[in-house]
Order: structure tokens, then C-alpha cells, then sequence
């Protein structure tokens, strides 16, 4: 077979596919579990088309017999989207990272500095007059806000990376607020619906934590990832990110 990032689909045999398939089978059927998702939806997002009402999404792909572009899709999009979690479970179909279409989002929309992330107890490792592309170091259950500064009014939208995996990260006055509004100038983030500074912690996760906040004018701004890169071939998006550190 020859070399096409780790299977060459399009030109391998029904044989040579075959367990290739069943390896992505497994990898999907376990992140759907670690996502507390449905498989079913999960292979509908990764082929990039429906299943038909005729079509047994397992009872094939379980047995490898699925065609070939469905596979090369599911394939991508897991190394795209999941690729350290494929290398864990099944290291030789997943060898060459990709990038999402996520990450080439956020390159292209990136702005210089405009976030940090700020201790709000007095005696804190992370510094008030700490510089903007700093990664501010905070200690398990020490409390810490975000503050962005924006050159126009508008709205905002913000997700956290942490162990190769994204999540919304709600910037109102409770979970279900992931969007608000910005004036222009200086924002403290998450806040309440009065502008009063709800303060983040992390008691569990240590390590390098990824944020991205992305800012629109405009108030149709989406707040799940896939709308907002859609979004992003359209109109200005700006995206603003910063790392912290969290340690014990």
C-alpha cells in the first residue's frame, strides 16, 4: 500500500481497508463514550453527510466494510479533531497531526494581545502588572478572572482547551450565558448580568490551559465552534487567546 498520511484509501483494495476500518470503528465507538455522546451523530459529523433510514451505521463499519470516502472523511476528521485521543487508542492510523478547521480559524482571526488572566487574591503567583503574552500561573482553587480590551463594542463568545479537548466556557451569569455583551475598552470576564466579576478556579486539572475568546460586532455572533468558523468565511471575527498554568 502506499504512503497517504497512514492508509491510502483511495487506492488500497476492500482487503487493505478493511482493518484500517475496524481500528476507526473502535476509536469512534470510545470517544462517543468519553464524550458522553451518540455514536450515530458522531459518525454523521465525521462522514460529513446523513445516514440514510435503509443504512445500520454499525453493523458495516463494524465489520470494515464501509466505502473507502467515508472512511478517508471519519479518518480526517478524528486526526483533525481528535488526534491525540486516535493516538492513544489506535497509534498507527493516527502518526501525522492535522489541523482542524477550528485551529486554521483561530490562526487566521488572531489578535495580538488584548487578554490576560488575573488573580484576584492579593498574594497570588500571577502578577496584576504581569505582560499581556505572559501564561499566568495560578495554584489549584485560586481564584482568577479574565480581563480583555476591545477597540469597538460588541460581543463575545470564549471556549477552554484543556487535554486536546474544547469546551464552551460560559462568560454571563450562569452556565447557560456563553455570550455578552462588550463595550468598548477594558472587560473583566465571566461577569454578571450587573457587570460584577464572577471569578474562575480550577480544582482538578493542572497543566497548560488554553482560552479563546472570540469577538464580534455583530449580535447573531454563534456559540458553538463549527457556526462560528462558517461565520468567519463571512464576515470579521477577532480571536483572542491566552494561556494559564495551574499548578498544586
Amino acid at each position: 500500500m502506499k504512503a497517504f498520511f497512514e492508509v491510502d484509501w483511495a487506492n488500497a483494495s476492500v482487503a487493505e481497508r478493511r482493518g484500517p476500518t475496524k481500528a476507526l470503528y473502535k476509536v469512534l465507538r470510545e470517544l462517543a463514550k468519553h464524550l458522553g455522546a451518540r455514536f450515530d451523530d458522531l459518525v454523521v459529523e465525521a462522514q460529513g453527510s446523513p445516514i440514510s433510514e435503509t443504512e445500520d451505521p454499525h453493523r458495516n463499519f463494524r465489520r470494515g466494510e464501509i466505502a473507502w470516502q467515508k472512511a478517508r472523511a471519519i479518518h480526517e476528521w478524528l486526526a483533525g479533531n481528535h488526534y491525540a485521543f486516535g493516538q492513544d487508542k489506535a497509534p498507527e492510523m493516527f502518526q501525522i497531526p492535522r489541523r482542524s478547521e477550528w485551529e486554521m480559524f483561530l490562526q487566521a482571526h488572531a489578535a495580538t494581545g488584548g487578554i490576560r488572566a488575573v488573580a484576584v487574591e492579593p498574594l497570588s503567583i500571577a502578577r496584576r502588572d504581569q505582560p499581556i503574552d505572559e501564561t499566568a500561573v495560578f495554584r489549584i482553587g485560586q481564584k482568577f478572572v479574565f480581563e480583555l480590551t476591545t477597540p469597538e463594542p460588541g460581543y463575545v463568545v470564549a471556549f477552554e482547551r484543556y487535554a486536546d479537548e474544547w469546551h464552551p466556557l460560559p462568560l454571563g451569569a450562569d452556565v447557560r450565558n456563553l455570550k455578552v455583551r462588550l463595550h468598548s475598552g477594558l472587560s473583566v470576564l465571566p461577569r454578571d448580568g450587573k457587570g460584577v466579576a464572577i471569578p474562575l478556579c480550577e480544582y482538578d486539572d493542572t497543566g497548560l490551559h488554553q482560552f479563546v475568546f472570540v469577538v464580534s460586532e455583530d449580535q447573531r455572533l454563534p456559540v458553538d465552534r463549527k457556526s462560528i468558523v462558517a461565520l468567519g468565511k463571512e464576515t470579521d471575527l477577532i480571536v483572542y487567546q491566552v494561556q494559564t498554568r495551574v499548578i498544586t
